[in-house]
């Protein structure tokens, strides 16, 4: 090689590397974007849910909702992932009948929900067992045609995912707290006009995303398998988010619930921007445009969150929430310490993805959520609220050290 291309080598290197960089820019502005609204909306309706109703009505709306969220897990919503991963290589072609594969094992949690609906109608209150069986009704349009949303992140069409995810959120929000303006106390009223609204806006984005398919060629790719072993990779990722609520709500009063859930809510906030931010690079991650090693000066720099948060956090609840919330100031005090831990994990479980490793996820995750659920069954009971932060707060650094040995194990560190 003479001088000459070698200085031409290094030039087009350059031109690459800032061609990256400056599409990764424009990417994390707009899921950061997205982020914001989506937490404008949710702090907008926990707000109106803790002024104008009461605890035990805000606990029952997050028991409902976490329900309905893991009954989801029969969608196979594993298929999101593998979509995600193939359109990131420019493979689509099975988007169709990965979408129609999903809304029928999805038929499934309509007898699901029903009979679960019908449990907690007889053995706690119609108010609370009615919105579960109403959610049956538009449950295949709410989590199966979901899959818009990889597919648009995948494709890097960041626009057009943050237009229609911010008018999804927008507009629940809208409903929800119109209804509590009315009447603060109806849970029936404020369930349907939340699961109307996302199962016509779900299923309108699924049609306006078709627009975005390249080519339709059968698609050289095993998408069912990859979908179950997603599947029951994303079953830990869904229990995790999901369960913790439904545990508090059976061992302690629905008002705990509440007090639970505005504790997880700064913490949470910090989790979706740190989730989008990871999400507008992972396209290039996945073209190796990326090292896994760029990560760790960043795992490092997240501890500065929760040690500047951490006497900072009691003003934004106290001021939103009012007193009545103030209890859940130790808690999330305590929970900002999740948020580089939470960076990692899901960093490190993507970097195993990338490598066809899922099993080596499920496995670490599996390994986390066994450990989480049985902490958590010893010390909600003992210790309330505390007893549940705590057994989150354990899960994420644990996955971590199982991703970082599969890593390893396979030559990737």
């Amino acid at each position: 090689m003479t001088l000459r291309d070698g200085f031409a080598k290094i030039l087009d290197s350059y031109g690459s590397i800032r061609s990256a960089l400056s599409r990764f820019k424009g990417n994390f502005l707009w899921m950061n974007t997205y982020q914001a609204m989506n937490i404008l909306t949710s702090i907008f309706m926990s707000i109106a849910f803790a002024r104008l109703a009461s605890k035990e009505l805000y606990g029952q709306y997050i028991f409902v909702i976490s329900i309905v969220s893991f009954v989801s897990l029969v969608s196979m919503p594993g298929v999101r992932t593998t979509i995600f991963r193939s359109a990131s290589r420019g493979n689509e072609s099975f988007y169709r009948n990965a979408t129609k594969f999903s809304f029928l094992w999805s038929l499934l949690g309509i007898p699901l929900l029903t009979l679960t609906g019908i449990y907690f109608y007889v053995t706690h209150s119609q108010t609370l067992g009615t919105p579960i069986i109403m959610a049956s009704l538009f449950f295949p349009f709410m989590y199966s045609l979901q899959t818009w949303k990889n597919l648009l992140k995948a494709k890097e069409k960041f626009s057009n995912f943050v237009l229609y995810e911010s008018s999804l959120s927008i507009t629940k929000a809208v409903l929800v707290i119109g209804v509590l303006l009315v009447n603060s106390e109806n849970l029936i009223a404020i369930m349907f006009v939340y699961f109307l609204a996302t199962a016509l806006l779900n299923s309108y984005f699924y049609l306006k995303s078709l627009g975005f398919i390249g080519s339709e060629d059968e698609a050289n790719i095993e998408w069912r398998q990859e979908s179950y072993e997603y599947t029951f990779l994303n079953f830990t990722s869904y229990t995790f988010s999901k369960i913790d609520r439904v545990l508090v709500g059976i061992f302690l009063p629905f008002s705990q619930i509440a007090i639970y859930n505005i504790s997880m809510k700064v913490t949470d906030t910090l989790f979706k921007f740190t989730k989008s931010s990871i999400e507008s690079v992972l396209p290039g991650f996945f073209k190796d445009e990326y090292r896994f090693s760029h990560f760790f000066p960043v795992f490092i720099l997240l501890f500065l969150v929760p040690v500047t948060l951490y006497p900072l956090v009691k003003y934004p609840i106290t001021l939103l929430y009012t007193e009545k919330y103030s209890e859940s100031v130790f808690y999330a005090q305590i929970y900002l310490f999740a948020v580089p831990f939470y960076f990692m994990a899901y960093v490190s479980s993507q970097a195993l993805i990338k490598e066809h490793l899922s099993r080596e996820v499920n496995k670490a995750r599996m390994t986390s959520i066994v450990f989480f659920i049985l902490t958590s069954l010893a010390l909600i009971p003992q210790l309330g609220v505390l007893g549940g932060v705590i057994a989150s707060l354990a899960y994420y650094p644990i996955q971590i050290l199982l991703c970082m040995y599969y890593l390893r194990k396979n030559d990737l560190l």
